[in-house]
């Protein structure tokens, strides 16, 4: 499922405009000029936590040395970062878990 696939199910599923379920998903997913609802929650150091479905969160990793393993005595520098992360709920994981 694409974002247009989105939009099409969410105006189908609650009767609304094509429209109106452009700017729905729009104000909780775009990341133009960090204007979703979720990008501004996470910019803000805060998770966002959906009963039923899972967690979206910030994980930061400090920066660290990694050795190469094909060369002898060779570290690489990864400098710190911070990347998005998602927790899924248990119910969730069980249902997927049982999808055959």
């Amino acid at each position: 499922m694409n974002k247009s696939d989105l939009i099409s199910c969410l105006a189908k599923a609650c009767n609304l405009s094509k429209k109106d379920a452009v700017q729905i998903v729009n104000s909780i997913f775009s990341v133009h000029n960090n204007e979703g609802i979720i990008v501004r929650t996470l910019l803000k150091d805060e998770k966002i936590s959906i009963s039923g479905f899972g967690t979206f969160y910030i994980r930061k990793l400090g920066c660290r040395n990694l050795k190469v393993p094909t060369r002898a005595n060779e570290n690489i520098f990864v400098p710190a970062s911070c990347y998005v992360n998602f927790k899924p709920s248990k119910i969730l994981r069980n249902t997927i878990k049982n999808l055959k």
